[in-house]
């Protein structure tokens, strides 16, 4: 009885409420110059603000503390804070982040990334009022296949400041001069999980949410005053006071990368190509992360067609995303991030280190030197955190040990040309001394190790190809504790590596697929294929990243979907 109350009450508001207005649309004009939106009148604004604002706003970061404590409760997962909170796979970013004035009243809405099953993206808004958080919600919503919202599927679910959680219901509140109301119906029991799906307590499929917008003809912008009528919507302002609703929902157009676009409009100014076009359309979860990873990484607010709008680099990183999921069609968002991108930033900014080019500079001496002198050996350096590189505590003929990592970041070293051109297992608990030595705020994953030999090329400079590997460690600092081997452990490691070389070359079990000549050395694919079989036996399948050096290009090797080996160009 109550329920039918509500509704028809909420009806009747909404007749008298809406009887000469006329609809606009939520989204009007868009000032390039400026990043500003204008709602027809001066007093309703957004523009994008980035890192830097974040970090000089202590109450915006104490309400994303607190998000981050409810997401964790929801998710069941581990938080860490660098440039984004990230919650068991969840992001909420803060690099990049909007801002919605209206009278005294801020909304700040910064995008949840992750791997949501639903295709739904996710936003953080932040209500404040002279500095105060009043309101905290997450707005859920979807894409079409033209990347326009669905304004049938608006959610939102209010936050409180023990962050705990209920269901949202707002039927009407106001801004100005536009009013916008919200239909939206409970299934009976915790989740905001409903929008036209099925609920088992009921055992219906739900309505999908409503949501429409209107602007009242001849409004001046004056003081207005409202409320909200059922639900959890949230009380209306004194008489002499303007209203300031609970959630400002701007629906921002997505940027065009298929030739699919809004209103007929064809254009492709990412240049995918059909494969690509077809990958992105029949994914819509794979649409959705790129399509925020296009609008956090260029502000793009609004379709481009321009074919010069994207940079190459630009093209070339979306073009890489799609590449890694076509080899492992079962990753997820996170995997791709913590596998190419981080690895990719952390490397090459190693490699562009002054004193890191110098210690490389005279590995890549050894190597050379070891193709003309059987005794000689190998050689090593470590990077030192105060910028400095040091030799390595023991080098021989075909062992480097590093003894005291404590005060370094990683360390490289060469194999010689009798050696084998891949890391060992020795080499890879080398990384793990150097993973436990860094601080909490640089992370195990900051750790590398490099492997520089040599090969007689005859097509190359100097005929000469320098094989240049580095490997990190990409698990977390709980797990490496676990991968502490005794002597008899990497003594069994060691004679698995040596089977499995043989293995590889035997052209009995393998053919050619991973020798070069007839002498049986490795190929490319069956040097980096021993590297996995390697960490397979060692029991560290997904725990270390290897990645492949070769004139300057940085490529991530994997393990495709046949379980070979692959390698992705670091953008």
């Amino acid at each position: 009885m109550k329920k039918k109350f509500s509704t028809l009450f909420l009806a009747t508001l909404i007749f008298l409420f809406f009887g000469c207005r006329q609809e606009i649309d939520m989204l009007t004009n868009h000032d390039s110059q400026t990043s500003l939106y204008d709602f027809n009148k001066d007093n309703v604004k957004t523009r994008i603000l980035h890192k830097t604002d974040f970090e000089k706003t202590e109450f915006l970061k104490a309400g994303i503390g607190q998000v981050t404590g409810f997401l964790k409760n929801q998710k069941n997962g581990n938080t860490s804070s660098k440039s984004t909170q990230i919650i068991s796979g969840y992001e909420v970013y803060t690099k990049t982040f909007e801002e919605v004035s209206y009278l005294d009243a801020k909304y700040h809405s910064f995008y949840i990334i992750g791997d949501e099953p639903d295709g739904y993206e996710e936003k953080l808004v932040v209500k404040s009022i002279n500095g105060q958080i009043t309101d905290q919600h997450i707005l859920r919503y979807k894409r079409k296949q033209d990347f326009s919202i669905d304004t049938t599927s608006y959610q939102t679910l209010k936050l409180q400041n023990n962050t705990s959680s209920k269901l949202m219901f707002i039927d009407t509140f106001s801004m100005g001069c536009s009013t916008y109301t919200t239909v939206s119906y409970e299934c009976g029991y915790d989740g905001h999980h409903t929008n036209g799906q099925y609920c088992s307590v009921l055992g219906v499929n739900m309505p999908f949410n409503t949501v429409s917008v209107i602007f009242e003809a001849g409004c001046t912008g004056s003081s207005h005053t409202g409320g909200t009528v059922g639900g959890e919507g949230g009380g209306g302002g004194s008489p002499n006071a303007p209203y300031t609703p609970p959630v400002v929902a701007i629906p921002t157009e997505a940027p065009l990368y298929t030739t699919h676009g809004p209103k007929g409009t064809t254009c492709n100014s990412l240049e995918l190509n059909t494969e690509e076009i077809d990958q992105i359309n029949s994914n819509g979860n794979l649409r959705l992360r790129i399509y925020q990873f296009i609008v956090i990484e260029t502000q793009a607010l609004l379709n481009r067609c321009e074919a010069d709008f994207y940079s190459y680099e630009f093209k070339e990183r979306i073009k890489l995303i799609l590449k890694y999921f076509r080899d492992h069609p079962n990753a997820t968002w996170e995997e791709f991030n913590n596998t190419v991108f981080k690895p990719c930033e952390k490397t090459k900014a190693m490699l562009a280190r002054p004193n890191v080019q110098q210690g490389i500079a005279g590995i890549k001496a050894q190597a050379l030197q070891t193709l003309s002198n059987v005794n000689a050996g190998e050689i090593g350096f470590k990077e030192k955190k105060d910028g400095t590189i040091a030799p390595a505590d023991v080098n021989s003929a075909h062992q480097v040990v590093f003894n005291d990592v404590t005060d370094s970041y990683g360390g490289y070293h060469n194999h010689t040309a009798t050696g084998t051109h891949m890391f060992s297992p020795p080499d890879i608990d080398a990384l793990f001394g150097f993973a436990a030595a860094q601080s909490i705020a640089d992370g195990v994953g900051n750790a590398y190790l490099g492997m520089i030999a040599g090969e007689w090329c005859g097509t190359c400079p100097n005929n000469v190809q320098y094989i240049h590997y580095v490997i990190q460690f990409t698990g977390t600092g709980a797990q490496l504790g676990g991968y502490v081997y005794s002597p008899a452990q990497m003594k069994q490691f060691e004679n698995k590596y040596r089977i499995k070389k043989k293995e590889l070359t035997n052209t009995s079990l393998n053919g050619n697929t991973y020798i070069k000549n007839n002498a049986g050395d490795l190929n490319e694919k069956g040097l980096e294929k021993l590297f996995f079989e390697t960490l397979n036996t060692m029991n560290l399948n997904g725990k270390v990243n290897l990645q492949r050096i070769e004139n300057g290009i940085v490529d991530n090797v994997t393990l495709d979907s046949n379980g070979m080996p692959t390698g992705t160009p670091c953008p």
